[in-house]
């Protein structure tokens, strides 16, 4: 898998080549992001690529809230199957716009461990997706009663009373 492209590469391939400083070209000629054709700079495949890649990650971040929030919806908090297309009705989005983002996201989902997907037979047409026993149990917040400054005091301090009738002598 290709690694992330760093914020200085990103902005160095948005400048044109004519624009781009000596250490932006070393950072990309290193990262084999330029090269040479005709004596003249050129972006390479591997740039288009990469700024392809970055914008639909992008793409998938603007969305995975509203997708998250959909799949909960849908889900309902239970082991009930959804699919894709149940996904995109709640979400409201665009199927021709955003079906591969929202794909993206529920493969998101299900690496992060909220969901996982369930192959009901060998073509791609029935794969349905479901809340993990993790993400439909809710989690119990921890309650910490501290007690009061007041309550300390009186425990760590006893007095001692003396006793009544008996003297020493």
């Amino acid at each position: 898998m290709a690694k992330s492209l760093t914020p200085s590469i990103i902005s160095a391939l948005a400048t044109p080549i004519e624009s781009l400083s000596p250490l932006q070209i070393f950072e990309l000629s290193v990262g084999g992001f330029v090269e040479v054709e005709n004596n003249t700079l050129i972006f390479s495949k591997k740039a288009s690529r990469g700024l392809g890649r970055t914008s639909r990650k992008e793409a998938v971040d603007v969305i995975r809230d509203t997708v998250t929030s959909a799949v909960t919806t849908v889900a309902g908090g239970s082991d009930k199957l959804f699919r894709l297309d149940d996904v995109l009705k709640t979400s409201g989005l665009d199927k021709a716009t955003h079906r591969d983002n929202i794909l993206q996201c529920l493969r998101d989902l299900r690496e992060g461990g909220m969901l996982e997907s369930v192959k009901m037979s060998d073509n791609n047409f029935q794969i349905f997706w479901r809340l993990t026993e993790e993400a439909r149990t809710p989690v119990k917040p921890e309650v910490v009663i501290e007690p009061q400054p007041e309550a300390v005091i009186e425990t760590a301090i006893q007095v001692k009373q003396p006793r009544r009738g008996r003297k020493n002598s």
